[in-house]
Protein backbone atom coordinates (compact mmCIF):
# COMPACT_ATOMS: atom_id res chain seq x y z
CA UNK A 1 0.00 0.00 0.00
CA UNK A 2 1.22 3.48 -0.84
CA UNK A 3 2.25 5.89 1.89
CA UNK A 4 -0.53 8.11 3.21
CA UNK A 5 -0.78 11.63 1.81
CA UNK A 6 -1.33 14.82 3.75
CA UNK A 7 -4.15 17.14 2.69
CA UNK A 8 -1.67 19.60 1.11
CA UNK A 9 0.10 16.82 -0.78
CA UNK A 10 -3.29 15.68 -2.09
CA UNK A 11 -4.10 19.25 -3.16
CA UNK A 12 -0.79 19.51 -5.04
CA UNK A 13 -1.33 16.16 -6.75
CA UNK A 14 -4.92 17.12 -7.62
CA UNK A 15 -3.77 20.40 -9.19
CA UNK A 16 -1.16 18.61 -11.29
CA UNK A 17 -3.71 15.99 -12.41
CA UNK A 18 -6.27 18.60 -13.46
CA UNK A 19 -3.85 20.93 -15.27
CA UNK A 20 -3.80 20.67 -19.05
CA UNK A 21 -0.16 21.79 -19.01
CA UNK A 22 2.11 20.83 -16.12
CA UNK A 23 1.93 23.84 -13.77
CA UNK A 24 4.88 25.87 -12.57
CA UNK A 25 5.79 25.93 -8.88
CA UNK A 26 4.23 29.41 -8.65
CA UNK A 27 0.97 28.20 -10.23
CA UNK A 28 0.80 25.29 -7.79
CA UNK A 29 1.49 27.63 -4.85
CA UNK A 30 -1.26 30.02 -5.96
CA UNK A 31 -3.71 27.16 -6.49
CA UNK A 32 -3.30 25.74 -2.99
CA UNK A 33 -3.00 29.10 -1.26
CA UNK A 34 0.62 29.28 -0.17
CA UNK A 35 3.32 31.84 -0.96
CA UNK A 36 6.54 29.85 -1.01
CA UNK A 37 7.66 27.97 -4.09
CA UNK A 38 10.23 26.19 -1.89
CA UNK A 39 7.34 24.63 0.05
CA UNK A 40 5.89 23.45 -3.27
CA UNK A 41 9.26 21.89 -4.11
CA UNK A 42 9.22 20.13 -0.72
CA UNK A 43 5.71 18.76 -1.40
CA UNK A 44 6.80 17.54 -4.85
CA UNK A 45 9.88 15.85 -3.38
CA UNK A 46 7.70 14.07 -0.80
CA UNK A 47 5.23 13.01 -3.50
CA UNK A 48 8.14 11.64 -5.52
CA UNK A 49 9.47 9.69 -2.52
CA UNK A 50 5.99 8.23 -2.01
CA UNK A 51 5.95 7.12 -5.66
CA UNK A 52 3.03 9.33 -6.70
CA UNK A 53 4.94 11.50 -9.22
CA UNK A 54 8.18 11.40 -11.18
CA UNK A 55 10.27 14.52 -11.69
CA UNK A 56 12.80 14.56 -14.51
CA UNK A 57 16.34 13.51 -13.80
CA UNK A 58 19.14 16.06 -13.93
CA UNK A 59 20.44 14.73 -17.25
CA UNK A 60 17.15 15.34 -19.04
CA UNK A 61 16.03 18.29 -16.96
CA UNK A 62 13.27 20.25 -18.65
CA UNK A 63 10.91 22.86 -17.35
CA UNK A 64 7.58 21.50 -16.14
CA UNK A 65 8.66 17.87 -16.35
CA UNK A 66 6.50 16.13 -13.77
CA UNK A 67 4.55 12.96 -14.51
CA UNK A 68 1.83 11.52 -12.30
CA UNK A 69 2.51 7.84 -11.57
CA UNK A 70 -0.35 7.15 -9.18
CA UNK A 71 -3.37 9.42 -9.38
CA UNK A 72 -5.59 10.16 -6.43
CA UNK A 73 -8.11 7.40 -5.82
CA UNK A 74 -11.82 8.22 -5.49
CA UNK A 75 -11.54 7.38 -1.78
CA UNK A 76 -8.67 9.86 -1.32
CA UNK A 77 -10.66 12.52 -3.18
CA UNK A 78 -13.59 12.04 -0.79
CA UNK A 79 -11.28 11.96 2.26
CA UNK A 80 -9.66 15.29 1.35
CA UNK A 81 -12.83 16.93 -0.05
CA UNK A 82 -11.46 17.21 -3.60
CA UNK A 83 -13.71 17.15 -6.67
CA UNK A 84 -14.07 13.97 -8.71
CA UNK A 85 -12.08 13.93 -11.97
CA UNK A 86 -12.79 11.94 -15.13
CA UNK A 87 -11.20 12.00 -18.57
CA UNK A 88 -13.38 12.18 -21.67
CA UNK A 89 -12.33 9.21 -23.82
CA UNK A 90 -13.14 11.02 -27.07
CA UNK A 91 -11.02 14.12 -26.53
CA UNK A 92 -8.88 13.19 -23.49
CA UNK A 93 -10.02 16.36 -21.68
CA UNK A 94 -10.49 16.38 -17.94
CA UNK A 95 -14.02 16.68 -16.58
CA UNK A 96 -14.19 17.89 -12.98
CA UNK A 97 -17.30 17.13 -10.96
CA UNK A 98 -17.86 18.96 -7.68
CA UNK A 99 -17.78 16.85 -4.53
CA UNK A 100 -21.15 15.76 -3.19
CA UNK A 101 -20.69 17.33 0.24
Amino acid sequence: MAAKLTKRQAQVLDHIERAQLIPTFREIADAIGIRSTQVVNDYLNRLEKKGRIVKSSTETSRARSIAVRAALTPEERVEFGLPAVNRCPACNRIIVRPSLE
